[in-house]
């Protein structure tokens, strides 16, 4: 009785502790964000990149290539709102569709993860990364685009530019 009572005030000082830690992991996911708004464009960019290739394993756990690629496609939605980052909102198109699909994908491998033979703990995984970490690295942008600016995603030099440059580089006059 006593081992019972014991393993139950385990398991619930064990999901007090997982429920803090998600909060202050949220928290500083945020602040990171809010904060190094081209740091985070360019993690959340390898996440879709890392996303995307962990999809050949897929294939080669005999996912259907329908599910794959519309997987994919979410993967290409979400990417293609990178070239306006942080200043995306919620009334994107990209944005909603990419959501839409998202909770479609969500049924599509529950669907397939049910119908075959996955341990639990890959199923939370296939979860986890494939179908929700792009979309809620979107998510938690939304709050970002409040107090930064927008990030280009490549500097293009111009005849104007260079000509400023050498016009204020006074490094040529102090050797």
């Amino acid at each position: 009785m006593f081992l019972i009572f014991l393993n139950s005030i385990l398991i619930l000082l064990g999901l007090i502790a997982t429920i803090i830690g998600l909060a202050v992991g949220l928290y500083k996911a945020v602040q990171f964000i809010e904060d190094k708004t081209y740091a985070a464009k360019k993690r959340i960019e390898n996440i879709i990149t890392a996303v995307s290739i962990f999809h050949i394993f897929l294939i080669l756990r005999k996912f259907s290539l329908f599910l794959v690629g519309f997987s994919l496609c979410i993967q290409f939605l979400f990417y293609s709102l990178l070239d306006i980052y942080p200043a995306i909102l919620p009334t994107n198109i990209y944005f909603v569709v990419g959501s839409l699909m998202a909770v479609i994908n969500h049924f599509l491998f529950l669907r397939a993860l049910v119908k075959g033979d996955h341990y639990i703990l890959e199923m939370i995984f296939y979860f986890i990364v494939v179908v929700w970490l792009t979309p809620f690295c979107f998510f938690l942008s939304l709050s970002a685009n409040d107090e930064t600016l927008p990030v280009k995603g490549t500097k293009t030099k111009t005849r104007a530019g260079e000509l400023i440059k050498r016009l204020f580089d006074f490094s040529e006059f102090r050797k």
